[in-house]
């Protein structure tokens, strides 16, 4: 996939075209006034993030809309941030950045797809597992009892394995964990449970948790919520969405009127469907509040929209709690008690340099010519639809030639699958002969999206 990724930084540079130039236009919509966040999202809580967790946060928020709209009738059962907390945990004070660090903090669509995890707690089972102590606390106490066990371990080096698991027990590793656990009155079995489990783990030498050592190992984070996260949450698991797929597309297009109406595309679509959805939006932070010029990448949830003959402003959804806009609020913009905050499409589009949209949805469509184009380092393939714009198909199989895809060149087919960032191009999942049939699901045009966000 790095392959195809530097191939594809070719082709942007000038080597060879994306996409044709195509033009642009504003996207109306007579959707009105929607308000997820009095209806399909009533029940997620408002969040105050810790660290960089903006992107895991607004996930969570698009995931449990998601989940409540496509068969999930317990509405108080929203998605827990224990497993952000085990990863950035990991990261901070085990000096070793776990694998899903990345994902979680800086890479918006990758926060999407480490959400789907088979592993994600409810808010509900964590708050009554803790009886109501802070999260952030238990992770703790977890984690420096990693610490404590490799401590341990490092100081008898010179004695052999099975002597060094037979004093394990008489080092106070187990029994400051378990004083710990205490506090929180975990129940009995449960907590049993998880000291079995790290007794375990910790029995098998100092480095299962360092992914940068030799031995057993695995990150303490993938560790902690594999094995822990299913103890403390019981029967409240969240199960995951198979079905779901995340996109995820980066504003090229510098020129305001495109950014408004891909914007419009995106955005409107997802609200306004039959099944509406909110959609997450990365832009600069410091246009939320008065006086602040820096662009540092934040995530945020688009909860509503609503229209005037002038304008559509959009209701976001931050995760910095419920008071943050009462301190430097930017003059223009209109909050809400809880600082929820009406930004307009221009005011987005023009202020923000970093616009991004991810949503969750159903496998799209992509329908058109199937092409390919011969490059020095590979094969590419090509949906070449309206306005002869041709948008790339990224494949793990891909950089050679695919006799499934072989057979169909120069045929009318449509593609499955979601809008990639890493490329800029259509993430596929299954390709069909094209029957002229657009699926109910389809309610972004994934089509107008490419054509939109082509480069000034």
């Amino acid at each position: 996939m790095n392959n195809l990724k530097n191939l594809t930084i070719a082709l942007v540079l000038g080597l060879a075209p994306l996409f044709s130039v195509a033009k642009s236009g504003q996207v109306e919509s007579s959707c009105g006034t929607v308000r997820l966040d009095q209806s399909l999202m009533q029940t997620i809580p408002l969040r105050n993030q810790f660290g960089g967790t903006c992107m895991y946060e607004t996930g969570t928020q698009l995931y449990d809309a998601w989940r409540f709209s496509h068969g999930e009738t317990d509405l108080q059962k929203t998605s827990s941030n224990l497993n952000i907390f085990f990863d950035m945990v990991s990261a901070y004070r085990e000096r070793v950045v776990s694998e899903s660090y990345g994902e979680i903090v800086g890479d918006f669509s990758g926060a999407l797809d480490h959400i789907k995890t088979p592993y994600l707690c409810s808010d509900r089972a964590v708050d009554e597992a803790l009886n109501g102590r802070p999260l952030g606390i238990f992770v703790k106490a977890l984690h420096d009892a990693v610490l404590l066990n490799r401590d341990f371990w490092l100081k008898h080096a010179d004695l052999d394995t099975e002597k060094i698991r037979q004093i394990l027990n008489q080092s106070g590793v187990m029994e400051s964990l378990d004083r710990s656990l205490r506090m929180f009155q975990i129940e009995p079995a449960k907590k049993q449970a998880i000291l079995e489990k790290l007794e375990i783990a910790f029995s098998k030498g100092p480095y299962l948790f360092n992914p940068d050592e030799n031995g057993p190992q695995v990150s303490e984070s993938k560790f902690l919520q594999q094995e822990i996260v299913p103890i403390l949450c019981g029967q409240d698991l969240i199960s995951p969405v198979t079905s779901v797929m995340s996109n995820f597309i980066h504003f090229n297009s510098s020129e305001p009127k495109k950014r408004i109406s891909l914007l419009h595309t995106v955005v409107d679509a997802n609200l306004c469907a039959k099944n509406p959805q909110p959609v997450g939006l990365t832009f600069c932070s410091g246009i939320l509040r008065a006086g602040e010029s820096e662009c540092g990448d934040h995530a945020i949830t688009i909860v509503g929209r609503r229209q005037t003959s002038s304008k559509v402003e959009y209701l976001l959804k931050n995760s910095w709690g419920s008071e943050w806009c009462k301190t430097d609020p930017e003059p223009s913009l209109k909050y809400e008690d809880n600082c929820l905050v009406w930004v307009s499409d221009k005011y987005l589009a023009e202020k923000s340099k970093n616009l991004g949209l991810g949503w969750y949805s159903k496998p799209q469509n992509l329908c058109g010519k199937l092409v390919r184009k011969d490059f020095v380092n590979g094969t590419l393939y090509y949906i070449e639809g309206k306005s002869n714009l041709r948008t790339l198909l990224v494949k793990e199989s891909f950089l050679k030639i695919d006799p499934s895809y072989e057979t169909r060149r120069g045929q009318r087919v449509c593609v499955e699958g979601s809008v990639s960032p890493g490329t800029g191009g259509f993430n596929v999942t299954a390709l069909r002969d094209d029957k002229n049939q657009k699926s109910t699901e389809d309610v972004v045009d994934i089509e107008q999206v490419f054509l939109l966000n082509l480069k000034k």
